[in-house]
């Protein structure tokens, strides 16, 4: 949150000064310029509790290599220093992070420039927003929220603030609830209800945003929406009853399983020049899992295919890669001559016509991890 308000000046001089606001000049002011043979320490310091001051350069100009202005995060020079800025380039925005700037001018004998302007300003540094959830139904004794297609999943949020004081006056009315279902639009509430009408695995994630514009930390629960069975019955046994006697129906529930498919982007056709004494490398980035989705049983993943055509196999490497860094490869370099899909191509295996770049004829293949060959 940023304080601001403009009107007071302040030319550089050796004092201090409290405030959220106004703007700093060189020695010289508005309009004119500082003078030779100056050593002028100046501090800043923000006039709001709790809150930092900040400087937003607008223009700088001192005697490139020869006047400097350095500036130290805190109440004087002794403070951590910031940076030293001679030249004509502005410093930017500067923020304190204790809630005072001190800046220490020196010019020498000669030859003075323009100066500098900066806006005042003060900024509240974002408090800690702990945020945490409850839904019903309640997550299973494994962690995960089993649903039916169209059964309401409740969602309660609920936060701390464990920074309010002077400087920090933030409330649930205050701040915005956003919920991430992966499911359509996110729903937006402290309390909110939603139904998921598709089978699937879904990451519901809970981000809650301040008045100031700061963010909480983004709990997350799985939820599993089941698929819908196929329900069939058999005859009653047995098949034919009299009035007052009693038969058996047997009701069958058949389970249908669940399966994802990613849809694949477009792939990045990539030319392969053979002897060219370049390697080449290209990639498909799938997007149809959450950031945090694991696979923990290798059964779970039921194969990995690509549509390919390619000359010579012995040049060529595969590899899956993981969010978090993982990876394993898929195909490397087999010592043979295989031939992948129809290439475009003269005396295969080795392409004696490597200017040509029309894509050939691709090929399915699937990678298994138990195959013992190509």
């Amino acid at each position: 949150m940023a304080l601001n308000s403009y009107g007071q000046t302040y030319n550089m001089s050796n004092t201090t000064i409290n405030t959220c606001s106004g703007t700093f000049y060189d020695s010289g002011g508005s309009s004119g310029s500082y003078a030779n043979n100056q050593l002028l320490t100046m501090t800043f310091c923000s006039s709001a509790p709790g809150a930092n001051i900040e400087m937003n350069f607008t223009s700088f100009g001192v005697e490139n290599g020869w006047d400097f202005l350095t500036v130290y995060d805190g109440p004087n020079s002794s403070s951590p220093l910031i940076g030293t800025f001679s030249g004509s380039i502005p410093p930017g925005i500067i923020t304190s992070t204790n809630g005072c700037l001190t800046f220490v001018f020196d010019s020498d004998f000669s030859i003075t420039d323009s100066g500098w302007a900066a806006n005042i300003s003060c900024t509240v540094p974002c408090q800690d927003i702990v945020a945490s959830t409850v839904f019903n139904p309640a997550p299973n004794g494994d962690g995960i929220i089993y649903l039916c297609k169209g059964e309401p999943l409740t969602m309660d949020g609920i936060t701390s603030y464990p920074n309010n004081g002077a400087e920090y006056t933030q409330s649930d009315a205050s701040s915005t609830f956003e919920w991430s279902t992966q499911d359509g639009t996110n729903d937006i509430g402290q309390n909110a209800t939603h139904v998921f009408n598709n089978a699937g695995a879904y990451l519901v994630e809970l981000e809650v945003t301040d008045v100031n514009g700061c963010e909480s930390n983004n709990p997350s629960q799985l939820v599993y929406v089941g698929t819908t069975p196929i329900f069939s019955s058999s005859p009653s046994n047995p098949s034919e009853l009299c009035e007052g006697t009693q038969g058996t129906l047997f009701g069958i529930a058949n389970e249908v399983e669940f399966s994802q498919s990613c849809t694949t982007p477009p792939p990045p056709y990539l030319s392969l020049p053979d002897g060219s004494g370049t390697s080449y490398s290209t990639s498909i980035d799938i997007q149809c899992y959450a950031p945090s989705e694991l696979i923990d049983n290798l059964s779970d993943l039921s194969n990995i295919c690509v549509n390919m055509e390619h000359s010579y196999s012995g040049d060529l490497d595969i590899e899956i890669v993981c969010p978090n860094g993982q990876s394993t490869l898929l195909f490397n370099q087999a010592n043979n001559s295989a031939i992948w899909g129809e290439p475009v191509a003269m005396n295969l295996p080795v392409d004696d016509d490597t200017n040509n770049p029309t894509p050939g004829i691709g090929y399915d293949y699937c990678f298994n991890p138990s195959a013992t060959s190509f």
